[in-house]
């Protein structure tokens, strides 16, 4: 396997051809930048609730080959991050956001299955595993958040047996189990999206690079070849704020990376890992 820029997932996926940059000034009802998840979905949405919105979407490189497509594939909501969203905002609020959060999860594998696209989309418990001894127990305030917010089916403690039954490992220990989960190929995905967001008459408009979007009276993206003069501009760039000026003292970009193998089902069958759970230690971020 070679080692590229864009990683194996667009390379599996087969990267599109881009389409053609913004070579003038058009006018759209809605003008979104950035063409990753965030903006096509964005798009998708737009057009479900008004299918006869004019939408313009500008993207620097090809839609799907940013993070959207080179991620860990891993769908699922926020419940391990009860905690923290309540003592943001409260019981509603939280319980509402982590509901919402789980619904739009399911409803990648409802469109998957809706629009025919092999996305390898398969439901499976993720497991976040102690393999350390500092990481025992990383997941009680996950439980008591939950139990607060009634939500106890979502997520269970594992002792290392109840892992072993998932996945063996001389490093796993306990852990927790987060039921409503699943996996995706993130390439597939996002080019399957991009596709059917072109074939309802989105204009896309690839290797188009926006360097200013102004409000006000008149809202426009301003790009090199062209602009886009709309009733509502969308900025979609998630982690490509950190190079925006106004922003990039705010943001702190995290990256990561895939150690992929051959397909090896003797080893998964060997070590109990054919369930398609995802798997992940319980350290918040390895430098």
């Amino acid at each position: 396997m070679e080692h590229t820029a864009l990683g194996y997932w667009v390379q599996e996926a087969g990267r599109p051809r881009p389409t053609a940059p913004l070579q003038a000034a058009i006018e759209a009802d809605v003008a979104i930048v950035g063409g990753g998840y965030l903006g096509l979905w964005t798009a998708w949405h737009v057009l479900e609730r008004a299918p006869a919105a004019r939408v313009a979407v500008l993207e620097a490189a090809t839609a799907g080959t940013g993070p959207s497509g080179r991620n860990g594939g891993f769908v699922d909501g926020y419940w391990d991050k009860a905690p923290a969203a309540l003592s943001r905002f409260g019981r509603a609020a939280a319980h509402g956001l982590l509901r919402a959060a789980q619904a739009s999860a399911d409803a990648v594998g409802a469109w998957c299955a809706e629009h025919q696209v092999d996305a390898w989309y398969r439901r499976a418990p993720r497991l976040e595993i102690a393999t350390s001894p500092l990481q025992d127990g990383a997941w009680a305030e996950t439980l008591a958040a939950l139990r607060e917010l009634g939500e106890t089916e979502e997520a269970q403690a594992l002792t290392s047996a109840q892992v072993a039954k998932h996945c063996r490992s001389p490093v796993f220990r306990g852990g927790l189990r987060l039921a409503s989960a699943a996996t995706v190929q993130p390439a597939r995905l996002a080019f399957a999206l991009r596709e059917r967001l072109l074939e309802r008459g989105v204009r896309l408009f690839e290797n188009t690079r926006v360097h200013r979007v102004e409000d006000g009276a008149a809202p426009r993206a301003v790009a090199a070849g062209g602009e886009v003069r709309a009733g509502a501009i969308v900025v979609a760039v998630n982690q490509a704020s950190a190079g925006v000026r106004p922003l990039r003292n705010l943001v702190s970009v995290a990256s990561s990376h895939i150690v992929l193998t051959e397909p090896v089902p003797d080893v998964l069958e060997e070590v109990g890992w054919t369930g398609g759970e995802g798997l992940s230690d319980c350290r918040t971020m390895l430098h």
